[in-house]
């Protein structure tokens, strides 16, 4: 099976749906067929690029 690409409007999705704290990454995983892994995977390249705005970094918020 291969493997699925991921828009970046999904991408943002799914982490926000994380990060809203309605649901667990294990229950987002099983709705949209994600594994854990790849959900937290987006959520820490989310934090680092929100981290790196606080910095005054400029960062590309690609996920």
């Amino acid at each position: 099976m291969p493997k699925r690409k991921w828009s970046e409007d999904e991408k943002k999705l799914v982490v926000l749906e994380l990060l809203k704290g309605g649901k667990s990454a294990s229950q987002i995983s099983k709705e949209r067929g994600i594994s854990d892994a790849l959900i937290y995977h987006w959520r820490d390249q989310v934090l680092k690029a929100i981290d790196g705005a606080f910095r005054g970094e400029r960062t590309q918020w690609r996920i």
